[in-house]
């Protein structure tokens, strides 16, 4: 027989406290370990792919002067921060005393924006891959199956928020299958093909210009004198007497 007094239960209760309290601190400790291991993760591209498919090579070329090409057409908006700026003022003062006031300023400043291409079986879906772009040609294969429809969707983050589908695609059983996806100052273009990609790459940029006379280049250096002409050079001048 077990004889239980009311001191007995009480004790029970004042220490099942602090525990509930420990597991509670650990639970939002390790959801927030997890949050934080997930936002990390999605800085990198994921490349899913199907099951059973067949390499299909994508090749994207990105500049973020998509966005203002593509925001009046609705799917974008720029986000734009007012930020405030410590301003420092020097006011001279007579005697030679000089006197600094300190004034806040407001700037707009936009942040970097993130873009994020997304495939998959409609607009906003990632199954396919998830893929943060940097700025250049980027390339990689992806498994897809003949016959899925590919939806492609550019999402913006950050600097721009919105997101568009812009197009879809469906590979053949044919090998050697590429997209290419061009995203630059000239809206978003999608087309597709065979062998090498078609994206060209930009232009070198040009030779610096040269100076006019006398902006401070160095003079060209004199012909050199015909050969076989058999006239010695003249001599150098005498210097002048004292």
């Amino acid at each position: 027989m077990t004889i239980r007094t009311p001191s007995d239960d009480a004790l029970p209760a004042r220490t099942a406290r602090p525990t509930a309290v420990l597991r509670l601190v650990g639970t939002l400790a390790l959801s927030a370990g997890l949050v934080l291991a997930g936002c990390h993760g999605r800085d990198e591209p994921e490349f899913d792919g199907d099951d059973g498919g067949i390499p299909v090579t994508i090749n994207v070329s990105y500049h973020q002067g998509v966005f203002p090409a593509l925001e009046p057409q609705g799917y974008f908006a720029p986000v734009i921060r007012r930020e405030p700026h410590t301003v420092r003022e020097t006011v001279y003062l007579g005697n030679g005393f000089v006197e600094y006031r300190y004034r806040t300023v407001y700037e707009d400043h936009q942040p970097p924006i993130r873009a994020i291409l997304l495939a998959g079986d409609h607009v906003g879906d990632e199954s396919l891959w998830y893929w943060p772009l940097r700025g250049g040609l980027q390339t990689t294969p992806v498994m897809i199956k003949p016959g899925h429809k590919v939806t492609v969707t550019l999402r913006g983050e950050r600097g721009e928020t919105g997101e568009m589908m812009l197009g879809s695609f469906t590979p053949s059983g044919t090998q050697g299958q590429r997209i290419d996806i061009v995203l630059d100052r000239t809206g978003a273009h999608i087309s597709a093909g065979s062998g090498p990609s078609s994206i060209q790459a930009p232009p070198p940029p040009p030779p610096p210009p040269q100076g006019p006379p006398g902006s401070g280049s160095p003079p060209a250096p004199p012909p050199a004198p015909p050969t076989g002409s058999g006239t010695p050079p003249p001599p150098p001048p005498l210097p002048p007497s004292q």
